[in-house]
């Protein structure tokens, strides 16, 4: 039983993958040409799953660590700014102890549409990434890394279309 357990999530963790890379794939010029002229941003974490809240991954720990590295990186953080930098971490917990978890990083923007411009979405995502996979509950805080990593991403991508004069 625990074994069919685990090949059914180790399936979805495949799935997911295929998913999360087949939907990045051909679109990271673009997607970072999006950021230029990105001013400010206000940084939105998604409720955490409660059973990551117990393993030591609260909201507001991870909301003040995003922050902190935007600024250590010089990257204006406002709540009052339209565009946002949202983190969505989403977790499950299997029977047998591991987590299957997916984090995503996203920059979401006000963007009008081609075929008709007085259609404004405000809150179109114009820039992602994303990473999946399965930790047990003693490296859960490994989820932290993670999140870490992708910021670092935004924040290359940023730079990328700010450079500092």
């Amino acid at each position: 039983m625990r074994q069919k357990t685990f090949i059914r999530w180790r399936h979805i963790a495949i799935g997911m993958a295929i998913v999360l890379q087949a939907s990045a794939g051909g679109s990271a010029d673009i997607s970072t040409k999006t950021l230029q002229g990105l001013t400010t941003v206000r940084v939105v974490v998604e409720r955490s799953t409660p059973n990551v809240e117990i393993g030591g991954l609260p909201q507001t720990q991870i909301q003040a660590e995003v922050e902190s590295r935007l600024r250590h990186a010089g990257i204006p953080v406002s709540d009052s700014a339209v565009e946002s930098l949202y983190v969505n971490l989403t977790t499950r917990k299997s029977r047998e102890g591991f987590y299957i978890y997916s984090v995503l990083v996203m920059v979401q923007q006000p963007a009008v549409l081609l075929r008709n411009p007085h259609i404004v979405a405000t809150h179109a995502t114009t820039w992602w990434r994303g990473t999946q996979g399965i930790v047990t509950e003693d490296t859960l805080n490994l989820l932290r890394g993670h999140i870490g990593d992708l910021v670092e991403m935004f924040i290359t991508s940023y730079r990328e279309q700010n450079p500092t004069t």
